[in-house]
């Protein structure tokens, strides 16, 4: 399954690179699947759904607060607050 949008009529734009996403496929072991959840909620988005959603970075500042003590020994690089 790949990761990405249409950007048109029978155009599909798969991911680049995101953390475990390479080449708009995901790397789907336990540990990838939760450091992209943490970099979903803390970091920014890729340019293809910037459009989409834009978070303000009070709002990402403080989600990442909350979940820096929880995912402190999970191995993710975490988001500096």
């Amino acid at each position: 399954m790949l990761f990405g949008g249409n950007v048109g009529k029978g155009n599909f734009d798969a991911l680049g690179s995101f953390g475990p996403i390479s080449n708009g496929k995901l790397d789907a072991t336990s540990a990838n699947v939760l450091c992209l959840l943490y970099q979903f909620a803390t970091g920014n988005v890729p340019s293809s759904l910037s459009g989409v959603l834009e978070l303000p970075l009070q709002v990402v500042t403080n989600a990442a607060g909350k979940l820096n003590p929880v995912f402190t020994n999970s191995g993710c690089p975490l988001k500096i607050v």
